[in-house]
């Protein structure tokens, strides 16, 4: 999954920094490890201030995910390896 997002991303000329912990700050830790495997991941814009009243994100950032979303959804990775 993260390989096809990061080929989406490239193709779109979209910046994309990949962060990998195994720290399960997401549901995502515990869908990956469920049934023998789930194959998952998590996409996220960088947003200051996220656990406050007021978050503070770059317009130009939520743009950027929005056209990676949309092209992962037109074109799905045809198999994800676990």
């Amino acid at each position: 999954l993260n390989n096809h997002l990061e080929k989406i991303a490239k193709e779109y000329k979209i910046p994309l920094q990949r962060d990998v912990t195994d720290m399960g700050t997401t549901d995502a830790l515990t869908i990956s490890l469920a049934k023998g495997g789930v194959p998952c991941t998590v996409i996220g814009v960088p947003i200051k201030n996220l656990h406050s009243s007021v978050g503070v994100a770059h317009m130009k950032d939520v743009e950027n995910m929005i056209k990676i979303i949309e092209g992962f959804l037109k074109d799905p990775p045809k198999t994800c390896a676990i």
